[in-house]
């Protein structure tokens, strides 16, 4: 059986300056992007009323504490443990506490908001009816992450373990050399798993079943809206062609609607269907870049501690992604966040530039100023692409009902074809 994780060989000075550094400056984007979501959400009375932004917010704050952890890197180590260790062991064990709540619940807040999008799009559930599971979406990341992180107290679990403070042994490799007696973080391995990886390994599998199955439903409903649409220029065309024989021109209307309330109304309902399936793919490319940055957050953690459990050792360059990527899910989240709004204003920029050749108006904003009208528009514009899906939506599943019309207009298109082709031999 392979020994636990350990840092041996021994990283060099050159090494250890560099996982002590690097956190500093990666988790300083993740700081700023959490508390602006925070701020944002607070700021708006419509926002905090809203489950999305609820459940995005407070997991923002969890990456807060988080990143603010990550940058005092090796500070709060005890001293004498790794490059720039100044604190003490009760600093140690008060920052990992901080951080182990704070990144647990908000890994499992990824999952709430996994929910949350999945329950929207594939199973098509109203707001009203989220908002009656919504105390569990907040209440299960914060019941484990925290009270996992108080369960380490007593036990003596935060440790150093090199670049920062965490469930560990103490000394470091004491658990595998037996010249060294543990006094602190006893079991270690074990309680990472139970109060840890257990939890990460469930979010990380649930987020790619739910990433998968919004992906197959948003292409079941560009199917379905494909054909809708070959419905509304089907029943455009023929019966433009009817219209044109004259002995059906002088019958009168045979639903009491004229042929331009019939072809009015097919092209209303295929532009409302248009629209809301515009609105939900991008509802679901949201979804997409959620998971994809939870993804890219937590990868490199996990593969450094598989590797660990198999080859006894931790590998370097896992270890430098880990630093450089684990930090920063607040800023992803936070250009994800604004994503929307700086899509709605280069859409503006867009429909404002002329026609014709020549100078863009002075009014069409730049790609810099759709930026910051972005960042600057989200401190008090409520409505961004997600609000207007969870408006606009009846939260009826309607991809039945659009696939029966497809299906209803081929049948239509098949008999109009085979009444053409009775009147015209009729005529010869």
């Amino acid at each position: 059986m392979p020994p636990n994780p350990k840092y041996l060989p021994p990283f060099s000075l050159e090494q250890q300056m560099v996982l002590a550094l690097v956190p500093k400056f990666t988790s300083l984007p993740s700081i700023v992007g959490s508390a602006y979501i925070v701020q944002h959400v607070l700021r708006s009375r419509k926002r905090r009323q809203k489950t999305y932004h609820r459940l995005l917010a407070l997991m923002s704050a969890m990456d807060f504490i988080y990143a603010i952890k990550v940058f005092l890197s090796t500070w709060i180590n005890p001293e004498g443990t790794g490059y720039l260790a100044s604190g003490t062991t009760e600093t140690c064990a008060a920052a990992g506490f901080l951080g182990h709540g704070g990144s647990l619940s908000s890994i499992m807040y990824n999952g709430s908001l996994t929910l949350y999008y999945l329950l929207t799009i594939v199973f098509s559930w109203r707001l009203d009816k989220i908002k009656k599971i919504e105390p569990w979406l907040h209440g299960l990341p914060l019941a484990i992450g925290w009270s996992t992180a108080f369960a380490t107290l007593p036990m003596d679990l935060m440790n150093p373990i090199g670049w920062t403070c965490w469930i560990g042994y103490f000394p470091v490799t004491c658990d595998v050399n037996p010249n060294v007696e543990c006094t602190r973080g006893i079991n270690a391995s074990i309680y990472r798993w139970a109060f840890f990886h257990i939890e990460l390994w469930l979010c990380f599998l649930f987020s790619a079943f739910a990433m998968v199955n919004i992906y197959f439903r948003l292409r079941k409903n560009e199917i379905a809206v494909k054909k809708y649409e070959f419905e509304s220029q089907a029943d455009r065309s023929f019966e433009a062609d009817r219209s044109l024989d004259t002995d059906e021109a002088m019958q009168p209307p045979q639903s009491g609607r004229s042929l331009f309330n019939r072809r009015s109304t097919t092209t209303r309902n295929a532009t409302s269907t248009r629209k809301k399936y515009k609105l939900s793919r991008r509802f679901g490319s949201q979804a997409g870049f959620y998971i994809l940055a939870f993804f890219l957050t937590w990868i490199f953690p996990m593969i450094m501690f598989v590797v660990a459990e198999v080859t006894g050792y931790l590998l370097y360059p896992l270890l430098v992604a880990t630093v450089v990527f684990n930090p920063m899910q607040g800023f992803f989240n936070c250009l994800i966040y604004i994503r929307p709004r700086y899509i709605r204003n280069r859409e503006e920029r867009r429909s404002q530039a002329p026609s014709s050749v020549g100078n863009t108006p002075s009014h069409a904003p730049s790609h810099i100023q759709c930026i910051r009208n972005a960042v600057e528009l989200a401190g008090t514009d409520d409505e961004d692409e997600l609000e207007q899906i969870e408006e606009s939506d009846s939260g009826k599943d309607t991809t039945p009902q659009v696939e029966k019309q497809a299906g209803n207009a081929v049948d239509r298109t098949v008999e109009w074809k085979e009444q053409a082709k009775a009147t015209n031999q009729t005529k010869n």
